[in-house]
């Protein structure tokens, strides 16, 4: 029997089999049967969205993220859990801008805390430091 995720995850109108979104489905697919299933998730839309990508469909958002990059299910898993880890951490409903390595393209960009003492607008002066904690891209896109 043949057996893809595209088949599962449209198995059901509203993008999943009965009791099973979307999202659930890919996050099987990929963690338990080892198969590649980008995980679509609200934070990884937000992220998108916030970054500027117009996509009007989890397909559209799915084709933009795999293209370039190995398929298997250990790299989506890779990609996805760092989108998750972001998204946790620094990008959620009320995202947590300062200091975000994001922060010079990203279309949410807040900044709670400038020092007093900063006469340029952020992120320009470098009042931010990058954690080396949370966020995909730790350090690469590190402020000098």
């Amino acid at each position: 029997m043949s057996f893809n995720a595209s088949s599962f995850r449209s198995t059901h109108p509203h993008g999943g089999t009965e009791g099973l979104n979307a999202e659930t489905a890919d996050a099987i697919l990929t963690y338990a049967f080892r198969m590649p299933s980008f995980v679509m998730d609200a934070y990884t839309r937000r992220f998108l969205e916030r970054l500027g990508y117009g996509f009007k469909t989890d397909d559209e958002r799915r084709a933009f993220l795999t293209e370039g990059i190995e398929h298997s299910a250990d790299m989506y898993g890779w990609y996805h859990w760092a989108l998750l880890e972001h998204g946790k951490a620094r990008c959620g409903k009320n995202p947590k801008c300062e200091g975000c390595v994001f922060s010079d393209v990203c279309t949410a960009i807040t900044y709670t805390s400038v020092p007093a003492s900063c006469d340029i607008v952020p992120p320009i002066c470098g009042h931010f430091e990058v954690s080396k904690k949370g966020g995909i891209g730790d350090g690469f896109f590190a402020k000098s």
